[in-house]
């Protein structure tokens, strides 16, 4: 069985199960991880399994969403002239869990042009 997770330098490390142990060990040493154990940018948090949602876009940074859903309120909020930033609680609001390249002003138009792809290879047409 094979885990991946997100180095310190945040790079891909495949991770394997010790014969006998049931411990995640590091590639490189042989010795248990002691890292993070998740899943990188781009996979589904539960099994690991790449979302199909996905493309690569502002300087090879990558864009995915989990749903049809998804997209559509990434799409939304980008597109906003202005952006809700009142959210309470402890998730915060959109604006907060999102990357700062993603609502960068000056990738707006680039972002959208993903988004419309991601929305019409989940085969939903344009709103």
């Amino acid at each position: 069985m094979t885990l991946y997770s997100a180095g310190p330098d945040g790079d891909i490390v495949e991770l394997t199960r010790g014969h006998g142990t049931g411990l995640w060990l590091d590639p490189a040493s042989g010795r248990p991880w002691t890292g993070d154990l998740r899943w990188p940018i781009g996979r589904e948090e539960h099994f690991g399994a790449e979302l199909w949602l996905q493309t690569t876009c502002c300087g090879g940074r990558l864009l995915w969403a989990r749903n049809t859903e998804h997209v559509e309120d990434l799409s939304a909020f980008i597109a906003a002239d202005l952006r809700d930033t009142s959210g309470t609680g402890p998730v915060g609001t959109m604006s907060s869990r999102l990357p700062a390249w993603l609502i960068d002003a000056k990738h707006r138009d680039e972002v959208l042009r993903h988004l419309e792809r991601l929305r019409r290879r989940s085969g939903v047409a344009e709103a």
